[in-house]
């Protein structure tokens, strides 16, 4: 006995291993997209059930060294059920081979894990999977594989029928899984050609009413579906010709279906009314070609109130229906009075068209000899048809098909019929709805202004109305009905935006380009702009067609430019927010090429705007504004080093558009209107810019010698421009650290310091300290980069002398002669030619220093007076009549000392 259990055990171990291998090989091939790849990966699948059924056949029954083996392939089992029920859910039809080869390997595997006695529970489940299994197999077309699936089902199902089960815990689960079970065999033996098979399943199943009580809604459902495939199969074949007489059975089949389905809750299962309906509809057909026309009318009986209490009761399918009722009766031949109930219902419940009114006349025919029947019927069809819903809709017919025929004229008098008063009563919007189609046919005849007559007699403002107006409106070349018909309609409450894309196909068509603005426009603002790349992308194209648009217009001759300016700037407007929004949301990649494209064209119409937009200076500079932005967020969503050009354009606009800033303020302050607020943000607006400019020369991307030069000229005059400002505003503090800011710049800063200087000067609320010590500083810093011309030198320094020694300090004195002896050596250096010394200046100079020292030796400060008198001996080298006042000077100087020192 021991040595038999040992040499069983290296087999059951071999063919554990080989199952191992093939799985490892098989699972990952289960991603594998390639459909030419699944048969392989099938037959891997087959190899690892044949295996599992070896494993099971070769398992010594009472030694248990088997069971970590088998512990394993269950879990391997369980595994492989998991993936063919994903690969069910997410696969389509041609799936079903793997699936069924996965649950195959599933199951097998499953047998193979388990124990030698195994309980309820575990039979349950169990018997579940083989039948699912089984009946998997069938569906793929595998009869034989199914066959042995629900073969070894067999045995569980026994197994589990002769199971104990004290108190009857497991009574539900043991009736669901054992009516599962004779389902499958039922379904597959009946695929299979084995009807006798199938028919003593159905027996099994329907002849335990106790058993099949215990079922859950959606099993019996289930069930019910089944039983009635099987009896329209059946019904099916004999009316394809098959042999044998099979409408009785069909009905058999179709019995079992209703006895299931009709012990249903409507409230425990989703479909049974539908369920219900197409089994008795199916049974009345079974009934009424085996010649049971007393079952068929029952059958009828039942299904016709059902369907009449349906909203949508006039379906075809149920057209059909009651058909079938009239030819029932008429075989059963009925009294005249249920013939005419089955009339009027099929008359009560169809579409009043031509085809179905011939159809009820045609079968009228074949009960010719009965008058009262015959003229109860047209009557009744007759009181119908005369009711206006289906006067109209013959009407709205007849008025179609001259449409149809391209008779135009015809049709709209039939639409124009519609219209009448007499049917609004019954159809409140029957009247619009004729009038719009009167309108197209006119439009279709060319005859536009009984088009436009027509439409206008519409009672109702829908956005089909006031489409049909915009049509009229492009066909007579009238703009301004276009564009109000477009905004109307996009107001109206039945709006639907595909009206919009073709009214812009139609005005492009018709070349109408400020009706294309508007139609554009309304598109761009029905899009509901979430955070979804889609709308920013077509948001975007809108854009750039409305802008090129707006482009297009401006360069005409009669454009109202103010208006088209504003446009082109909102648009612009929008597309830098949604620029903005994107690049927040990292969705910046999607549109950048509408980005650059857009910061292109805004740069090139502000230049453009600069040679041809009068007194439009702030739009100028707006334009330059939304070039910068949308440049900027360019370079901050690019993801490679950033070119230097690009750069010096986002440079360009943001200067250009500061400048433009400043220009229009001069103007408002030239005429008046220039408040605080305003000067106090466009000088924030300067400090931006200058900020943005000193960031990029940062970054030492701009290397040519004539960029870093432009660039420095730029921060230069952004200078100027908030001195300027600075000094509307009064603040002086401020000011002052703009002159510190100009005399640390460098040797470009020659003009910046000239016309700081003129701005202090000029400036009449200037505090003497603030224009002193700007003086000076610039004085100092021109004197320093040897760049200021003599006459400017000149002028300063007369006013901070001036300054100086009207505050007569000795401190301010000694300051002030430091100044003179300074402009001495000037004047000695540039004496002669038109660039010399001005000789005002040498004059005043020279006037000054004498006083200054006459002054000073009177108040007996005989250093300070010995400095001037010699300054100003010096300067009168340099003017005219110089060496006379020379010796005045000196014989003067000589004097007043001798009187101080008399000895």
């Amino acid at each position: 006995m021991s040595a038999r259990k040992k040499k069983n055990l290296p087999g059951l171990q071999e063919t554990f291993d080989s199952i191992k291998d093939l799985l490892i090989t098989a699972i990952p091939q289960l991603d594998n997209p390639d459909p030419s790849a699944r048969p392989v990966l099938i037959e891997k699948l087959h190899q690892v059930a044949t295996l599992a059924e070896s494993f099971v056949e070769q398992r010594p029954k009472s030694n248990k060294s088997w069971i970590q083996l088998s512990d394993e392939l269950d879990q391997e089992g369980v595994n492989l059920w998991n993936i063919s029920g994903l690969v069910q859910q997410t696969s389509a039809d041609e799936c079903r081979m793997l699936v069924a080869a996965l649950r195959l390997a599933a199951f097998r595997l499953i047998e193979a894990g388990l124990e030698l006695k195994p309980g309820i529970e575990t039979l349950v489940h169990v018997l579940q999977l083989a039948s699912k299994t089984g009946a998997t197999l069938s569906e793929a077309g595998n009869g034989d594989v199914a066959g042995s699936v629900l073969t070894s089902a067999a045995r569980f199902e026994k197994l589990l029928r002769n199971a104990e089960d004290a108190g009857g815990a497991h009574r539900v689960d043991r009736a669901c899984a054992t009516i599962v079970y004779f389902s499958s065999r039922m379904e597959a033996a009946w695929k299979e050609g084995n009807h006798s098979v199938a028919t003593y399943m159905a027996r099994k199943i329907m002849d335990d009413e106790q058993r099949l009580s215990l079922l859950p809604p959606h099993d019996r459902e289930r069930l019910a579906c089944k039983l009635h495939d099987i009896g329209k199969s059946v019904l099916k074949s004999q009316a394809d010709g098959a042999a044998g007489n099979r409408d009785s059975e069909a009905v058999i089949w179709l019995q079992r279906a209703f006895a299931v389905a009709d012990k249903l809750d409507d409230a425990a299962a989703h479909a049974v009314p539908e369920l219900n309906i197409s089994i008795l509809r199916t049974m009345a057909r079974a009934y009424f070609i085996s010649g049971s026309y007393d079952r068929a009318e029952a059958a009828l009986d039942e299904l016709i109130p059902t369907i009449d209490a349906f909203s949508q009761n006039g379906r075809s399918e149920y057209q059909e229906l009651r058909w079938l009722r009239l030819a029932v009766l008429k075989r059963r031949k009925a009294g005249e009075s249920a013939l005419l109930d089955a009339f009027k219902s099929i008359i009560d419940h169809m579409t009043f068209c031509e085809t179905n009114i011939t159809d009820v006349l045609q079968d009228l025919r074949t009960l010719s000899n009965q008058h009262v029947l015959v003229t109860a019927v047209n009557q009744h069809c007759l009181q119908q048809l005369l009711a206006a819903q289906a006067c109209l809709t013959l009407i709205w017919q007849y008025g179609d098909r001259h449409f149809n025929a391209k008779r135009w004229s015809a049709a709209a008098d039939w639409f124009l019929a519609g219209s009448h008063q007499l049917f609004r009563a019954a159809c409140p919007t029957s009247g619009a709805k004729c009038f719009r189609k009167a309108a197209l046919c006119y439009i279709e005849q060319r005859e536009y202004a009984r088009a436009s007559a027509v439409i206008r007699r519409c009672p109702f403002p829908e956005a089909t109305t006031h489409y049909v107006l915009f049509l009229t409106a492009v066909h007579q070349g009238l703009d301004d009905e276009a564009i109000r018909a477009i905004r109307d309609m996009v107001k109206a409450a039945d709006f639907d935006r595909k009206m919009l894309l073709l009214a812009t196909q139609i005005s492009h068509e018709s070349e109408m380009k400020t009706v294309l603005l508007s139609v554009l426009e309304a598109l761009l603002k029905t899009l509901k702009i979430e955070n979804s790349g889609e709308t920013v992308v077509e948001a975007m194209t809108l854009i750039r067609c409305i802008i090129r648009l707006v482009l297009k217009l401006l360069v005409e001759p009669a454009s109202n430019k103010p208006v088209l300016i504003e446009t082109l700037i909102s648009h612009f407007h929008i597309a830098k927010i949604l620029a903005e929004a994107a690049c927040a949301q990292k969705a910046i990649a999607l549109i950048i090429k509408d980005v650059s494209w857009l910061w292109r064209t805004a740069y090139n119409c502000a230049v453009q705007g600069c040679a041809e937009w009068e007194r439009n200076e702030e739009r100028i500079a707006l334009l330059f504004e939304v070039a910068r932005d949308l440049l900027t967020t360019c370079c901050e969503a690019s993801p490679v080093d950033v070119d230097a050009d690009l750069y010096l354009h986002l440079i360009n606009a943001s200067f250009s558009g500061v400048s433009g800033r400043v220009f229009a303020g001069r103007l408002a302050a030239a005429s008046g209107s220039l408040d605080a607020n305003r000067l106090r943000e466009t000088a924030g607006e300067v400090r931006m810019c200058k900020q943005k400019i000193l960031s990029i020369t940062a970054k030492n991307t701009i290397t040519a010698a004539d960029d870093i030069l432009r660039v420095q000229y730029f921060l230069h005059v952004l200078r100027v421009f908030e001195a300027e400002l600075l000094a509307q505003l009064k603040d002086w503090d401020g000011l002052s650290q703009i002159v510190t800011d100009v005399v640390t710049s460098g040797p470009l800063g020659v003009g910046t310091y000239e016309a700081i200087a003129d701005i202090l000067w000029a400036e009449p609320d200037c505090p003497i300290n603030v224009l002193l010590s700007g003086l000076e500083a610039i004085l100092r810093a021109s004197l320093d980069q040897n760049s200021l011309s003599v006459e400017k030198f000149s002028r300063w320094l007369r006013a901070i002398c001036t300054i100086i020694l009207a505050r007569n300090t000795p401190a301010d004195r000694v300051k002030a002669i430091g100044y003179v002896e300074q402009a001495v050596s000037v004047i000695e250096d540039n004496s002669e030619g038109d660039d010399g010394y001005p000789v005002e200046e040498r004059n005043w100079l020279l006037g000054t220093s004498y006083n200054t020292g006459f002054e000073c030796l009177e108040a007996s400060m005989l250093d300070e007076a010995k400095r001037w008198f010699e300054s100003a001996t010096v300067i009168c080298r340099f003017v005219p009549g110089g060496k006379e006042r020379a010796e005045k000077i000196s014989e003067t100087y000589t004097h007043l000392l001798a009187r101080y020192n008399p000895t």
